[in-house]
């Protein structure tokens, strides 16, 4: 099967913000009212200790929902963009927050470090390779010289 790069690239993003996705949707399950309900009906038995948390409890259930949630909503944010560009733009992007030293999202409310950022490089320098780029380079007479 091929795959357009829109795909790769959300599988990619996916699989490399999966750690950050699973941490902020484990601590929003345990606000839901219906989740407080069953966590303190759960504690108030005593199968759990009082630090027990349903959210915690979801956690490693949350890469297959990040996969079937968040993997769609990349991919149609993406079609927008020329398919051939995403190798490009993706890298780009990367290249430039690494310089910055980190990348800050959500107003500061999630960060990704310089080394979460060279593992997204390394994530698209195996899955999405740059190729020949698809823009052309116009040429001066200065490059002549």
């Amino acid at each position: 099967m091929q795959y357009t790069n829109a795909q790769i690239l959300a599988a990619v993003l996916a699989k490399w913000g999966q750690p950050a996705i699973e941490q902020l949707t484990s601590g929003k399950l345990d606000n839901l009212p219906w989740m407080q309900a069953v966590s303190n009906k759960v504690r108030s038995m005593g199968w759990v200790s009082p630090n027990w948390s349903l959210g915690k409890e979801l956690s490693p259930l949350m890469s297959s929902i990040t996969e079937a949630l968040i993997v769609p909503v990349i991919e149609r944010y993406l079609q927008g963009m020329p398919d051939s560009s995403l190798p490009s733009i993706a890298h780009s992007l990367v290249d430039a927050a690494l310089v910055n030293g980190s990348l800050s999202l959500f107003e500061g409310n999630v960060v990704f470090e310089k080394e979460d950022l060279e593992e997204l490089k390394n994530y698209l320098n195996w899955n999405l390779p740059l190729g020949e780029s698809p823009v052309y380079e116009v040429k001066t007479s200065g490059d002549n010289e």
